[in-house]
C-alpha cells in the first residue's frame, strides 16, 4: 500500500470517528450538541461576530445585551473570537443552528490536524500517530467541553502547533521560536487562560532542553526571548486593554488577590474561593482521568522512563494545578493547595479563572503525546 493510500485511509477514519461523535444530532430533531446555558451563549456569540464582519461594528461592545445600556464583551470576557470567526463561513453556508454540528466535526479534524503535525516531527509515525491522534481527537476534556456547549475551549488547533515549534528550536532555526509564540498568542486570543497553561509546560519543557541538549544556555535563553518577544507582540493590545478596563473597574470578579500577604494570610487559615476544580468534576460524574484507560495512561505517562521527562511532568503539574485552590479531605474539611493559592494572589487575572478543572486539558494533551511515543516503541507488523 502506499503512503499516500496510508494517509488517505488515515484521514477517513479519524473523519469516521469526528462524525460518529456528533451523528445522532445530525439526523435527529434537535440539530445541535450542547446542554445548558452555555450552548444559547455560544450561539448568541457566533452569531454577534458574524454580524460584526458582516456590518463592520466593533465586536468588543454590544447593545444586543442589557438593551440600551449594552454590555462590554471585552472586559467582562476577554473579547476571545477567533472560534467564532472561523465559524462565519459555516454559519453563511448553513444556517443556524445548523451549521453547528458540522463545524463541531471541523474543529475536531483541524485540532487532531494540528496534533498529527507535533508527533511527526517527534519521529512517530503510522499507526502508532494514528492512534494517538484519535486520543487526542475525541480526549474526555474535549468531549465535555462540546457537551457543555462550550466550543471556544475545545478549539485546540494552535496548541500542538506552538509545542511543534517548541521542541523544534533546538534545530536553530529562528523561525520555530517564533512561531511558538505566534501559536501561543493564537491560542491565547481563543482562550486566554490557555495562554497560562501554556506557559507553565513550557517552563518544564524548557528545562528538559537545557538538561538534555549539547547547546548552550545562552543559545536556549536566545530563542526562548524570541518565543516569548513575539508572543507578548500579538497578546499586548489584549493585555493593555484588560489592565485598563481593571484599573477602571469594569472587569467583575476580580479584586480578591492579595500578594504575598493574601497567600500566606490563606495558608493560615483565611478565605479561600470555592471554585470549580478536577476533584468536584470527578465526583460528581465527569471523569477526565476518572476512567479507567485514561487514568491507565496518566499513571503510565509518569512512570514509564521514555514518557516521565517532560510529558510526565507536564501531567502532574496539570493534575496538581486543576484540583483548584483546596481540596475537600471529608471530615478533615479542606485542605489549601499553596502552589494555586500563590499563583492566585501572585499572577494577574487568575483569580478570573472560575474553572481550575480546565487546567486538565494540559494533562490530556500530555497524555496523548506520551501514548503516541509508547506506541511507536512497540514492534512493528511484518
Amino acid at each position: 500500500m502506499s503512503e499516500r493510500t496510508r494517509t488517505l485511509l488515515g484521514w477517513l477514519g479519524l473523519l469516521a470517528l469526528a462524525v460518529s461523535a456528533v451523528g445522532p444530532v445530525m439526523t435527529g430533531e434537535s440539530a445541535y450538541i450542547g446542554d445548558g446555558v452555555d450552548v444559547y451563549g455560544t450561539f448568541w456569540f457566533y452569531g454577534w461576530v458574524s454580524h460584526c464582519i458582516e456590518t463592520g461594528t466593533h465586536p468588543g461592545f454590544t447593545d444586543w445585551m442589557f438593551h440600551p445600556y449594552g454590555k462590554d464583551i471585552f472586559a467582562h470576557t476577554g473579547g476571545n473570537i477567533i472560534d467564532a470567526v472561523v465559524s462565519v463561513p459555516f454559519q453563511w453556508l448553513l444556517g443556524t443552528p445548523h451549521y453547528q454540528p458540522v463545524f463541531i466535526v471541523f474543529v475536531l479534524l483541524a485540532n487532531t490536524w494540528a496534533f498529527r503535525k507535533l508527533l511527526r516531527g517527534q519521529g512517530i509515525s503510522g499507526a502508532a500517530e494514528w492512534g494517538a491522534s484519535a486520543l487526542w481527537m475525541l480526549n474526555p476534556y474535549v468531549m465535555f467541553e462540546l457537551l457543555t456547549g462550550r466550543i471556544t475551549q475545545a478549539f485546540l488547533v494552535f496548541l500542538p502547533l506552538a509545542f511543534h515549534h517548541f521542541m523544534q528550536m533546538g534545530h536553530g532555526r529562528r523561525r520555530d521560536a517564533i512561531y511558538a509564540g505566534l501559536f501561543t498568542a493564537a491560542q491565547a486570543w481563543t482562550y486566554w487562560f490557555m495562554g497560562l497553561f501554556m506557559a507553565v509546560a513550557f517552563a518544564g519543557l524548557a528545562a528538559a532542553q537545557v538538561l538534555r541538549s549539547s547547546r548552550s544556555e545562552s543559545f536556549w535563553i536566545a530563542r526562548w526571548a524570541m518565543a516569548a518577544a513575539s508572543c507578548a507582540l500579538v497578546v499586548l493590545p489584549g493585555v493593555l486593554g484588560m489592565t485598563v478596563a481593571a484599573g477602571a473597574g469594569d472587569v467583575p470578579g476580580i479584586g480578591g488577590a492579595g500578594g504575598w500577604d493574601g497567600w500566606l494570610a490563606s495558608l493560615s487559615g483565611g478565605a479561600i474561593p470555592h471554585l470549580h476544580g478536577l476533584l468536584l468534576n470527578e465526583a460528581n460524574g465527569v471523569h477526565f482521568v476518572g476512567y479507567a484507560t485514561w487514568g491507565a495512561l496518566c499513571v503510565g505517562t509518569v512512570l514509564h522512563p521514555r514518557t516521565r521527562n517532560p510529558w510526565g511532568v507536564m501531567l502532574a503539574v496539570a493534575v496538581a494545578f486543576s484540583v483548584g485552590p483546596q481540596i475537600t479531605l471529608g471530615s478533615n474539611g479542606d485542605v489549601p493547595m499553596p502552589h494555586y493559592l500563590f499563583g492566585l494572589h501572585m499572577v494577574p487575572f487568575i483569580e478570573r479563572l472560575w474553572f481550575p478543572y480546565r487546567w486538565v486539558v494540559m494533562a490530556m494533551f500530555a497524555a496523548c503525546v506520551a501514548a503516541g511515543v509508547l506506541l511507536s516503541r512497540l514492534p512493528a507488523r511484518t
